[in-house]
């Protein structure tokens, strides 16, 4: 993705990471999410939660069969429309399970310990996401190639 005054490395606007500089757009999930939808080509597919189609909630089934490698899946922990956190899906398991990859999400800060998890465990917690979130909203962005 090009770097633009609004997404880059060099702006000092949002969070220093492990000690590297980035506007708010690349340090924050929900300036992130919000900048992928009003910037670029993102389709945003909400999988659970009050935007997703009626019926339609893909936490009880895990299948994504829309989502493709470089897709990311953006999480609303506690519903309160602001987004949390972001993965990038990094494989398509049996029956459309998408496998997720991220960084930053061990409890005291470290880089995550795993590589990989399904789109609804929590591999730090050993169980389904919704145990500990109940209210979590997912939304798959597509990114357009």
């Amino acid at each position: 993705m090009p770097k633009d005054e609004t997404w880059n490395d060099k702006t000092i606007s949002g969070l220093m990471v492990h000690g590297v500089a980035g506007s708010r757009a690349a340090t924050l999930a929900d300036e992130l999410y919000r900048y992928l939808l009003f910037h670029t080509q993102t389709l945003p597919i909400p999988l659970a939660g009050p935007h997703a189609q009626s019926g339609q909630d893909r936490f009880a089934t895990n299948a994504v069969p829309e989502a493709r490698l470089g897709d990311l899946i953006a999480y609303d922990w506690d519903g309160d429309d602001v987004i949390d956190h972001m993965s990038v899906v990094t494989h398509i398991g049996k029956n459309n399970y998408p496998d997720v990859s991220e960084w930053g999400t061990a409890k005291d800060g470290r880089r995550s310990d795993y590589v990989y998890r399904g789109w609804t465990w929590s591999e730090n917690d050993k169980n389904w996401l919704r145990v500990k979130n109940p209210h979590v909203i997912a939304t798959l962005l597509v990114v357009a190639p």
